[in-house]
C-alpha cells in the first residue's frame, strides 16, 4: 500500500534573492560614488569627526564648544568609530572612503530588498537600488544620501533594512534593525517609528508582533536614548535656545523657511504613491504627518520636538515614491514620468539645495593635536574654521558652523550665542526672518577678521 501523497505548501511570496540584493548594492555604491560625488571636506564630517576624536581622548580640545558637547550627540557609529585604532594620513583618507562605500552599499541592498518584497524583479531591484543614491534634494534643505560617510547615511540604511523586514513580516527583525537606526542617528531614527508602525499596522501585525519587535527594539536604542534623554535631548526649549534656532537653523526646522518648490516635490511624492502602490500609503501618510509637524514645532513652540529633524521623515516620501514605480505590472511604467519630475522639481527648481552633484573632494587628512593647544576662547575676536580641529590639531573657539549644533542642548546654545556676541557684536544676534542662516550670520559677521587660513 503506497504512502499517502504529502499536500504541497501553498507557494507564499517569493523571498528577496540574495545575489539580485548583493547585485543592488554594488550598483549602489559604484552609482553613489560614480554619478552623485564624494565630498570629503563636507561641513558635518567636521563636526563628526570632531565628536569622534573626543569620545578617543576627552581632553584633547580644551575649551571648544562642540569638544565639550560631544556627549550629548550621541551615536552607536561614533562609539564604535572611536574603538578602532586612529588611522593616519592617507590611511584615514582610506577608511572613511571605506565607510562610505559600505553605507552606500547597506541602502541599495535594503532597497533593493524591499523592492523584491513588494513583486519587483531583478531589473527593478537593481534599478532601486541605483535610483535612491542618486542626488535628490528634499525638503527642509537636506538631501536624500548624503556624499560623505555621515552618521545620517547609516541611519537611513538601517531603516530603510528595517522597512524590509517590515514588508517581509518579520518583526524581530524589524525591531533590531529600527534599534540599530535609532543608535545610530536618533533624530531620523525617530521619525522612522511612526511611519515603520503605521506601515506594519496596515500589513496586519498585530500585538504580539508588535511585543516581538518592540523586544528587540528597546535594549538596543535604551543604550543611546537613555542617556541622551539624561543630558538634556528631550528637556523642553529654553527661550534663547529656541532664538537661536529659529536664527541658525530655520532651513532644516522651521516650516517658514522651507522653499515652495521642494514642499510641491513632497506632494507629487504622496501623490505617486496614491496611485502607484496603495499598500505603501499608510507609511506615506504617517511620513507626511511628521513632517507636517515638524514644519510647525519651532514657529508654535512645540518644545523638544522642535529640536528633531523631522522635516527629514520626507526621505521616506521620496523612497515610497520610488518603490511605487517599479512594481512589473503592464502600465506601471506611466508612474516613472511622476518619479522623474519630482526629482527635477527638487534638483532644478528648487533654490541651492544640497541636491545636485557634488566634485570629488578628497578626504582631509588629518594633524596631529598640538600638545600646547591652548583653550578654545583663545579666538575670541575672530571666526575661526570647523575643520581647524582635525586638519590642524587645535581647538576652535568660535565657528559659525558649530551654531548647528544650538539644537543639542540650552547649555550650548547659550555659551555658542554668548561668544557669537562677543566676537561679532550685539547685532549678530538680533531676531530676523527664517531663513538659511549660515548666510545671515556670515553678513553680520563679515567685519571680523579670520582666526587663521581657511581649512582645509
Amino acid at each position: 500500500m503506497s504512502a499517502a501523497p504529502v499536500p504541497s505548501r501553498a507557494p507564499g511570496p517569493p523571498g528577496p534573492s540574495g545575489r539580485w540584493i548583493a547585485a543592488g548594492a554594488l550598483a549602489a555604491v559604484l552609482a553613489g560614488v560614480g554619478l552623485g560625488g564624494y565630498d570629503g571636506h563636507h561641513s558635518d564630517l567636521a563636526i563628526q569627526r570632531t565628536l569622534v576624536l573626543v569620545r578617543r581622548q576627552p581632553h584633547a580640545l580644551p575649551g571648544d564648544l562642540v569638544a565639550d558637547h560631544a556627549l550629548a550627540h550621541p551615536s552607536l557609529l561614533f562609539d564604535l568609530w572611536a574603538l578602532l585604532p586612529a588611522p593616519g594620513g592617507d590611511a584615514a583618507a582610506l577608511v572613511e572612503l571605506g565607510l562610505h562605500a559600505g553605507m552606500l552599499a547597506l541602502i541599495g541592498g535594503a532597497v533593493a530588498a524591499a523592492a523584491r518584497h513588494l513583486g519587483g524583479g531583478r531589473a527593478g531591484m537593481v534599478a532601486a537600488a541605483v535610483l535612491v543614491v542618486l542626488p535628490r534634494a528634499l525638503l527642509a534643505e537636506s538631501r536624500l544620501v548624503q556624499p560623505a560617510p555621515l552618521a545620517r547615511n547609516l541611519g537611513l540604511g538601517l531603516q530603510l533594512a528595517a522597512l524590509a523586514a517590515v514588508l517581509a513580516r518579520r518583526p524581530g527583525r524589524a525591531g533590531l534593525l529600527l534599534g540599530l537606526a535609532l543608535g545610530v542617528h536618533p533624530t531620523t531614527g525617530l521619525a522612522a517609528l511612526p511611519v515603520l508602525g503605521s506601515l506594519a499596522a496596515a500589513r496586519g501585525a498585530g500585538l504580539r508582533d508588535l511585543g516581538r519587535a518592540a523586544a528587540a527594539l528597546v535594549p538596543v536604542a535604551g543604550v543611546v536614548l537613555l542617556p541622551w534623554a539624561g543630558l538634556g535631548g528631550l528637556a523642553p526649549l529654553a527661550p534663547d535656545q529656541r532664538d537661536w534656532m529659529v536664527l541658525r537653523l530655520a532651513h532644516h526646522l522651521d516650516g517658514r523657511a522651507w522653499q515652495p518648490g521642494a514642499v510641491l516635490a513632497a506632494w507629487l511624492h504622496l501623490g505617486v504613491v496614491a496611485l502607484g502602490d496603495r499598500r505603501l500609503l499608510p507609511g506615506a501618510l504617517a511620513a507626511a504627518g511628521v513632517v507636517a509637524l515638524g514644519g510647525l514645532a519651532l514657529p508654535v513652540g512645540l518644545g523638544g520636538l522642535a529640536r528633531l529633524h523631522l522635516g527629514y521623515a520626507a526621505a521616506w516620501l521620496a523612497v515610497f515614491a520610488l518603490l511605487a514605480t517599479l512594481r512589473p505590472r503592464a502600465g506601471r511604467a506611466r508612474w516613472l514620468l511622476p518619479l522623474v519630475l519630482a526629482g527635477w522639481v527638487e534638483n532644478a527648481l528648487v533654490d541651492e539645495v544640497p541636491g545636485g552633484r557634488r566634485p570629488w573632494r578628497a578626504p582631509v587628512l588629518a594633524a596631529p593635536l598640538a600638545p600646547e593647544a591652548p583653550p578654545g576662547d583663545r579666538s575670541a575676536g575672530c571666526l575661526d574654521d570647523a575643520w581647524a580641529r582635525v586638519a590642524a590639531g587645535r581647538p576652535v573657539g568660535l565657528a559659525l558652523k558649530d551654531g548647528g549644533e544650538v539644537a543639542g542642548s540650552p547649555v550650548f546654545a547659550r555659551r555658542w550665542g554668548r561668544r557669537l556676541v562677543a566676537v561679532c557684536g550685539d547685532a549678530a544676534a538680533a531676531p530676523a526672518p527664517p531663513g538659511r542662516g549660515w548666510r545671515q550670520l556670515a553678513a553680520r559677521c563679515k567685519h571680523v577678521e579670520p582666526c587663521g587660513e581657511e581649512l582645509p
